[in-house]
């Protein structure tokens, strides 16, 4: 990486599908059918699209249930009552701002940061998110039509920006640096990881927690539905990128936390070093979001290809990388067949022939939104690490070997230079036109 300030990982945090921490990532896949998560028989009218006024987040009428009850998704089992108990006024948080501060504080404890460390350092928060609070600030707002202003919750307002979660989750952790909400669809939490890694090597900071948000609930499942960006391939199993019949992705909750500093400050404090983040890179557009208006299918895929290799193009150039460099690809790529398609080419364009093995973790994790970019991530580090990789699915191979002409890795990661860290590539493609790439490495031997 060029420059003189390094940027480490020291700590992770985790709450996903899989489970809580990163143990769970070893976890079998916990993808399952969106009728499981409905409650029957609430109280909304016959006809009606809306859950009425205090219903549970998956409230919803039969003929919305119906609509939605075949589309595959991810949803944790986190109790925050459970989790938080004894450690503050629980109250206060929706489930997005929970997940985080329950994510944050493992990474916290990884990274030796406790509340004595918090004073003596000026720790920030960099969050990405798609929606973040979504069903609270629909219920808010359904309260307050249906009983009237004077009925609406003060505790709720305060959550129902989309900068929530990162300011609740700065108050229970006492993060005194700087805070900032990141919001660019399914890149989010990568386009976070970028601007991090950018102030960091700057010195605008010393220490940041950085990650990614996103909660299921009715109100993002309908609207993802009549999006049509919802998975509808109910008879060949769960959403599998690059897949030949791919119709979707399958939206996952969930938080995902990891603790960046200076290779200087993880020194001076003793903190483990799991990784190397070496540089980030963005692009946009929106061709695929403004339908024929920007050209035919080819030329809007194509469009979207090349913002795609901008930012692949700029986490290498400010890594101090050319193509040749990296062991491992991380896709983002997650059933959608116009963004896959636009990954792999950009993937196919950027490598060529001879391109490193790739992987696709939403087969398994599911499409993440706010927080899939930081569980790629999380993935990264543990393949780079040694670890063995989620075992990619054969629609997923036949289609990558088609569509990228590449592999997926199907086993433990072999670095093509022994003598430095492992190299990974994480990218991903947004529906609307967001694109985002991180360069990493693994820890140190």
């Amino acid at each position: 990486m060029s420059g003189e300030r390094r940027v480490m990982v020291t700590g992770r945090g985790l709450v996903g599908p899989g489970g809580v921490g990163v143990s769970a990532l070893a976890a079998a896949p916990a993808l399952r059918r969106a009728e499981q998560l409905f409650a029957q028989g609430c109280d909304v009218g016959e006809g009606t699209q809306e859950p009425g006024d205090g219903a549970g987040r998956f409230a919803v009428n039969g003929s919305v249930a119906a609509q939605l009850a075949g589309r595959w998704v991810g949803a944790a089992a986190f109790d925050a009552d459970e989790m938080l108990a004894g450690q503050g006024n629980v109250r206060l948080l929706d489930r997005s701002s929970s997940m985080l501060v329950h994510a944050a504080q493992q990474a916290l404890d990884e990274s030796a940061l406790d509340a004595e460390q918090r004073r003596l350092h000026e720790v920030g928060l960099v969050l990405g998110t798609t929606f973040c609070s979504v069903h609270t600030i629909a219920a808010f707002d359904r309260r307050a039509v249906s009983a009237g202003p004077r009925y609406a919750s003060p505790l709720d307002f305060a959550n129902t920006v989309i900068n929530a979660a990162t300011g609740q989750a700065a108050i229970w952790h006492d993060l005194r640096g700087m805070n900032s909400t990141v919001a660019g669809e399914s890149a989010s939490s990568l386009e976070a990881l970028a601007l991090a890694w950018r102030a960091l090597r700057d010195g605008r900071a010393e220490i940041l927690l950085v990650g990614g948000v996103e909660e299921l609930s009715f109100e993002l499942l309908l609207g993802l539905e009549r999006r049509g960006l919802l998975d509808r391939g109910e008879a060949t199993g769960s959403p599998a990128p690059w897949a030949a019949d791919g119709s979707g992705f399958a939206p996952s909750e969930g938080a995902a936390v990891v603790v960046l500093e200076t290779l200087e400050s993880a020194r001076r404090r003793g903190a483990p070093i799991l990784g190397e983040v070496l540089g980030g890179g963005v692009g946009f557009d929106p061709s695929f979001a403004l339908g024929a208006a920007a050209g035919g299918a080819r030329e809007r895929r194509q469009a979207v290809q090349q913002a795609s290799l901008r930012a692949c193009g700029g986490a290498l150039r400010r890594a101090g990388l050319t193509a040749d460099g990296i062991d491992l690809f991380v896709a983002g790529s997650n059933g959608s067949p116009r963004t896959d398609a636009a990954e792999a080419g950009a993937y196919r364009e950027l490598f060529g022939p001879s391109g490193p093995p790739a992987m696709a973790t939403k087969e398994h994790d599911g499409e993440g939104l706010g927080w899939g970019g930081a569980q790629l991530l999380l993935r990264s580090l543990a393949v780079l690490g040694g670890e063995a990789p989620p075992m990619p699915g054969e629609r997923s191979k036949h289609g990558f070997e088609e569509l990228a002409g590449g592999r997926l890795l199907e086993r433990a990661l072999e670095p093509r230079d022994r003598s430095r860290p492992a190299t990974a590539l994480l990218s991903t493609v947004g529906w609307a036109g967001h694109c985002a790439a991180v360069a990493v490495a693994g820890a140190p031997s």
